[in-house]
């Protein structure tokens, strides 16, 4: 009562998280690489790791149940030109740095984040927010990474 200035017994709940916790370690170590290395084979090689990752994308708790997939996304900031900028996480520890409480998230493979992204019209995607690897695809990577998810798509539909 003295420290959190509530009346009463406190209530433990323990809630089992039969959720899916991808972890992305090749993603994550291929971008530290791109940050030590900054060449252009090392920037490929994370691109293809983020394209066949699953990353944890959180939720808007004010959207409701019946919006498109890329409109439940949560918008990190709203860019001075109004596009979004989404922010997604590479395993469960780098959410909980962002949100320690938690928050709502679905897993989405990476090929179908970045068309989610230009579905929404955003501007960037930044990755692990707060975390300990991160950083920030703008709106000309994410655009390509689409072109070359419907590239691969049609080659491999014949």
């Amino acid at each position: 009562t003295r420290v959190y200035g509530v009346e009463g017994e406190p209530t433990i709940e323990l809630i089992e998280d039969d959720s899916e916790h991808p972890e992305n370690p090749s993603l994550v170590e291929a971008m530290r690489k791109v940050a030590k290395q900054r060449d252009d084979a090392a920037r490929h090689a994370m691109y293809s790791e983020m394209l066949n990752a699953t990353f944890l994308a959180p939720m808007d708790p004010e959207v409701d149940d019946d919006a498109e997939d890329s409109e439940a996304l949560l918008a990190f900031e709203i860019q001075p030109s109004g596009r979004p900028t989404l922010g997604v996480f590479s395993d469960w520890a780098s959410l909980r740095l962002w949100s320690p409480q938690g928050h709502d998230y679905a897993p989405i493979h990476g090929a179908d984040l970045f068309g989610l992204a230009i579905e929404r019209d955003a501007a960037s995607v930044r990755i692990n927010p707060e975390g300990d690897v991160g950083g920030e695809l703008h709106r000309n990577e994410v655009e390509t990474l689409v072109r070359a998810v419907e590239t691969f798509r049609r080659r491999n539909s014949n």
